[in-house]
């Protein structure tokens, strides 16, 4: 399958079936993931790194965002929202990309 095709299998799909078809909206943001995912991978390539893209995308999704709801004495309720740790290969790919290893960071929500 070539990388285009990937793209576009990638993105939800309610995009591809919108009623603005007719803007070729869905073309728009396949192009412009495809922009994207070629320049995420041109810059692993410089450091070494030759996965295919479904392979990166297996090793991207390891991490998460957690929300933790906790019901408190007082009859309040806290939200944390966390990211999880990056495993090695996720924080080796961080580190080719020069990006944060936990982007978003702590919030708390008091209801």
């Amino acid at each position: 399958m070539s990388p285009f095709c990937a793209t576009q299998n990638a993105l939800p799909t309610r995009l591809t079936r919108s009623p603005y078809r007719t803007l070729n909206l869905p073309v728009f943001l396949t192009v412009l993931a495809y922009q994207a995912v070629q320049l995420i991978r041109r810059k692993l390539k410089q450091h070494g790194e030759h996965s295919s893209w479904t392979t990166l995308r297996t090793i991207l999704a390891t991490q998460r965002r957690v929300t933790t709801t906790i019901q408190c004495a007082n009859g309040q309720t806290l939200h944390l929202r966390r990211t999880t740790p990056p495993e090695e290969q996720l924080q080796a790919l961080y580190q080719s990309l020069g990006i944060a290893e936990l982007p978003g960071k702590t919030s708390k929500i008091v209801l």
